[in-house]
């Protein structure tokens, strides 16, 4: 007889820089002049055990651009960076939602 063990896991992926988002999953990057921009470089990183998968969305905007393909493979702790603009067109408060 013998006892069988085993641990069970899932991917964990995390965005960097954490310091850049409020505790609500928004990240603000501020008050810019119409027709200005302000890139920030964020990260995905596999922090987990397991390869993972992360598919990424945003939904369409004329004032925020998101360079990243719509899924990346991530090997266990593999990094990859992607840059978020801010672009404004118009006056006024400008959101827009990314999923990952």
């Amino acid at each position: 007889a013998f006892e069988l063990r085993g641990d069970g896991t899932v991917p964990s992926v995390s965005l960097q820089p954490s310091h850049l988002f409020t505790d609500g999953g928004r990240m603000d990057l501020g008050k810019l002049a119409v027709d200005m921009s302000h890139e920030v470089r964020l990260a995905l990183r596999n922090d987990g055990l397991l390869p993972a998968t992360v598919r990424v969305d945003m939904e369409p905007s004329v004032h925020f651009t998101a360079a990243c393909h719509p899924s990346i493979s991530l090997s266990r702790g593999e990094q990859r960076m992607f840059p978020v603009r801010f672009h404004p067109r118009s006056e006024g408060a400008k959101q827009a939602g990314l999923s990952i």
